[in-house]
């Protein structure tokens, strides 16, 4: 089977909440807007992104526009945020901010199936200093002129804080949107770390009841006690066979010490196994989240890197990475932002080699991934279930999931109602592609 093929189950796995939507019945617009706003509240600043449909952005600024070339022409991202923050007001913390356009690029707009459709988009971003995390924000639109999406006076304004976003539709009729942080459902503050394998039990030596079993065999066998008749020999034996008994459980007088083969791996107990793949899974989950602090490029690659790097197989790190940041990008630039809110597990079983010494195990786990999405001035939740097969497999060093199998995918999302409750079977019990035996790889 080739390589890549191989990881598309643990990347579909991964991608279950992330998927972008593919029904345009299913979300009030079918086309994008023809400009949204965006704002991501940081540690010390705020990221602003303004997508505009070029014919737009050539209305608010008259004669003076021309297309931009260069991502950094201080002319182009001067006229474009001149002519934005003319057209709203807002406070932090009930304090205004600064914004200053920092670039603007044309991208290509998408549909709610994230396909290339519509006019050409042009991307600004701006950046406000603050003092300390933003914990409100207050939002006046003044001018809706030219703003016309699918014959309504409207358009999307998104804030996202803590990996939680909040979104709203302005208009002249509602022309305000007040938003307020909210803390996240998920611990994603957990650190990300290796998890190692217990250690093997240290042998606890009963030095003195050994010790007193000696001598009452020498006793018995006369030494020390020449001429002594057998009855008397017998009766000294047996009591120092019975103190010895007596310290046993008392624990006198013991010495720990290592096994004679050494500190070897060993398998963990059943309930050791199932936490240890619980924090690898989640540990996979984290790796891919917002980290809510500033980082260039380089730096994001290099910590979700180093953080797969602790929970799964070096093999299973650039699929991974590559699959599942490609959607990520997609998703941006279609305005799609989508959060894994809590990973439940439903339910887990643990099975092990039958070699004493082996350095893996398998565990079957049924899990539940509660996530949002939020498109264009509309959120909705969707639930993910799954059933896999996972192989985990000791290194040397520390436990790492080596190979996953699903067995079984589907999606609910919300109704009418906004409960949970239209499903989706994407993939059956038992249809899962096998693959090649992990038994074989990792023997």
């Amino acid at each position: 089977m080739p390589r890549a093929v191989r990881f598309l189950p643990l990347v579909i796995a991964l991608l279950g909440v992330l998927v972008l939507p593919r029904s345009a019945g299913a979300h009030p617009h079918s086309k994008p807007p023809p400009m949204s706003l965006d704002f991501t509240m940081l540690e010390s600043s705020i990221a602003v992104q303004l997508l505009i449909e070029v014919a737009l952005a050539e209305d608010w600024i008259g004669e003076a526009w021309y297309q931009p070339e260069d991502p950094n022409d201080p002319e182009a991202v001067g006229a474009l945020t001149k002519a934005l923050l003319a057209r709203f007001k807002f406070t932090i913390d009930d304090a205004p901010v600064e914004l200053k356009g920092t670039n603007v690029v044309t991208l290509a707009s998408f549909s709610m199936a994230g396909e290339e459709e519509g006019a050409e988009t042009l991307k600004l971003e701006l950046e406000g200093k603050v003092a300390a995390p933003a914990q409100r924000m207050h939002l006046v639109w003044t001018d809706f002129s030219g703003i016309v999406w699918e014959d309504k006076i409207e358009f999307p304004v998104m804030v996202e804080a803590d990996r939680v976003a909040d979104s709203a539709l302005l208009s002249p009729e509602e022309p305000v949107f007040s938003w307020r942080r909210r803390p996240p459902e998920f611990d994603w503050a957990q650190p990300i770390a290796s998890v190692s394998a217990p250690p093997p039990p240290k042998w606890s030596v009963p030095v003195a009841s050994l010790g007193l079993a000696a001598v009452g065999l020498l006793v018995l066998l006369g030494l020390g006690l020449r001429g002594a008749p057998m009855r008397t020999r017998a009766l000294g034996a047996g009591a120092c066979l019975a103190l010895g008994a007596v310290l046993i459980p008392v624990g006198a007088l013991r010495l720990e010490t290592e096994p004679l083969w050494g500190e070897q791996t060993v398998l963990p107990s059943t309930a050791q196994a199932e936490k240890i793949f619980g924090t690898l899974h989640k540990n996979i989950y984290r790796a891919f989240a917002d980290p809510g602090k500033e980082e260039t490029e380089r730096e994001r690659e290099e910590r979700i890197y180093r953080e797969l790097a602790t929970s799964v197989t070096p093999d299973l790190i650039d699929p991974l990475f590559v699959e599942i940041l490609e959607s990520l990008v997609l998703r941006n630039e279609n305005g799609v932002v989508c959060h894994v809110e809590k990973v439940d597990r439903l339910e887990g079983a643990v099975a092990f080699p039958a070699e004493a010494w082996a350095q893996h195990f398998h565990v079957d786990w049924h899990w539940r991934v509660l996530g949002s999405i939020t498109h264009w001035g509309h959120s909705h939740r969707r639930a993910n279930v799954y059933r896999a097969r996972y192989l985990v497999q000791h290194d040397g060093g520390s436990w790492r999931i080596a190979s996953i199998t699903v067995k079984e995918h589907r999606r609910i999302e919300e109704d009418a109602d906004g409960e949970l409750t239209r499903e989706l079977i994407l993939l059956e019990e038992g249809e899962g592609d096998e693959g090649p035996s992990p038994e074989d790889e990792f023997k």
